[in-house]
């Protein structure tokens, strides 16, 4: 039976540079070779994973917490936001003094203007978008989107901006005040679920690789587990395996630990 490998992007696959690890690039080739299928599982849209096509090959992408999935070039699974929720969302992030990034198959939407922004973070993340080619939206473009992001301070109301969308969303606290929301029955985990199903492969021959508080769903759903050696602490009660840092060989010492390599 062939195995089914999901990875995390930004500290799992990718480093602080933007680089993926030879050893990760080398194992990850490997295991395709021998007839795994490799996945990209990321948080980010699929406007956001542009450059990762262009540094290694891969099987899929379940894109968006859980919102696009593509294998083999085709898309298999969809959820496109209302444009009545997109205006809403503006309104409550005004409303509820927050910054909001809405993002999408094709790129993001900042709702602020980044250059005026009270939030230094959100400039850091408006470069990461650009540098990960996808297109920036402005108010009067046509963009599709699938998820937001919303950045707060202690001058926020977020269990308001929470309360009003807690039908619709469930938003995951990334700390510092930056809060990720998926519709609800998305995420990591429902996408791997997917995947699976499509592919008829059990859990037993599935892999999530991690790091971060947006990978517990990935954790928790059923498959084996390994978290790299800087993580949240809220994956531990759920790793099967804790491997070595990305720089030092992690991708390929945990493939090796559990024989798919």
């Amino acid at each position: 039976m062939r195995n089914a490998l999901f990875f995390d992007i930004d500290g799992t696959l990718i480093n602080e540079k933007g680089d993926i690890p030879q050893s990760a690039y080398d194992a990850i080739k490997q295991c395709r070779k021998n007839g795994d299928l490799v996945f990209i599982n990321s948080g980010r849209c699929m406007g956001m994973l542009k450059n990762i096509k262009n540094k290694i090959e891969v099987d899929g992408y379940l894109a968006g917490c859980g919102t696009e999935i593509i294998y083999e070039g085709e898309r298999i699974h969809y959820y496109l936001m209302p444009e009545s929720e997109k205006n809403e969302l503006k309104d409550a992030s005004d409303r509820y003094n927050v910054d909001l990034i809405i993002e999408g198959t094709r790129g993001v939407y900042y709702h602020t203007d980044v250059e005026y922004s009270r939030f230094p973070v959100m400039v850091n993340v408006k470069e990461l978008a650009v540098g990960s080619g996808c297109e920036i939206f402005q108010d009067g473009d046509e963009y599709e989107a699938s998820k937001f992001c919303i950045q707060s301070d202690e001058t926020s109301d977020v269990s308001s901006f929470e309360k009003q969308f807690s039908d619709r969303y469930i938003m995951l606290d990334r700390h510092d005040g930056f809060y990720e929301a998926s519709p609800i029955g998305m995420d990591k985990g429902t996408a791997i679920d997917i995947v699976l199903k499509k592919l008829g492969i059990d859990k037993k021959h599935a892999y999530v690789f991690g790091d971060s508080t947006n990978d517990l769903s990935m954790f928790m759903c059923g498959a084996n587990s390994i978290a790299m050696e800087k993580h949240d602490t809220e994956l531990e009660e759920y790793a099967d395996y804790i491997t070595t840092d990305i720089e030092n060989n992690g991708i390929r010492n945990a493939m090796e630990y559990f024989a798919i390599i």
